[in-house]
């Protein structure tokens, strides 16, 4: 009950100091309400919007790590999941708060999970441009669990946005070898005139 009315007074004092302006003000009022209340999951997507109109992508990194913490102090893995969740809601292109969703299911022995996640992960790689990075993610995954054979593509032969600009390279060296004897053909004949 009185956590209840702390909890109550700081958030009234945060949207006071949001008003404002005083932003860190605010982040440190939201997060002590965190700590008193950590399955808060108002006050955490509050947290998080403030942290990233800020651009403190750190500051979420860190409220991370206590969340993770938090869930390995107490044994219990559904807080420290239901935050990175609603991180990677808000924040789905940065991979470091996937890595530390897939850790967090390792550390509470989740492997299949973890497993989905890096699959996840994996395909956001591939689809962004980084088909190294999601290469070498499916094969760890394709390691821990061989079934998940739909992987293997990705492992062979690359995804195919790199196939297709193999498969450009190999006929543009084509064109530039056809063009080559062209014109070592035309010179040929004009030399023998």
């Amino acid at each position: 009950l009185v956590s209840e009315k702390v909890v109550r007074i700081y958030l009234e004092e945060a949207d006071i100091k949001l008003e404002k302006g005083a932003t860190e003000e605010a982040v440190d009022l939201l997060r002590n309400v965190l700590s008193i209340q950590p399955e808060n999951r108002d006050t955490a997507q509050r947290l998080l919007d403030v942290l990233g109109r800020e651009q403190k992508l750190s500051s979420i990194a860190d409220l991370c790590d206590s969340a993770i913490a938090r869930s390995r102090s107490d044994k219990d893995p559904s807080a420290g999941i239901n935050f990175l969740e609603q991180v990677i809601e808000k924040f789905p292109d940065q991979p470091v708060f996937h890595k530390k969703l897939i850790n967090l299911y390792f550390d509470f022995r989740m492997s299949n999970e973890a497993l989905g996640h890096m699959e996840q992960l994996a395909m956001f790689y591939i689809k962004n441009d980084k088909p190294d990075s999601g290469r070498v993610l499916a094969e760890k995954v394709l390691r821990m669990d061989p079934s998940r054979k739909h992987l293997r593509k990705y492992c062979r032969t690359g995804t195919l946005r790199e196939r297709l600009r193999s498969k450009r390279c190999r006929s543009s060296r084509a064109t530039v070898k056809v063009f080559l004897l062209v014109l070592l053909a035309l010179a040929g004949y004009q030399l023998s005139l």
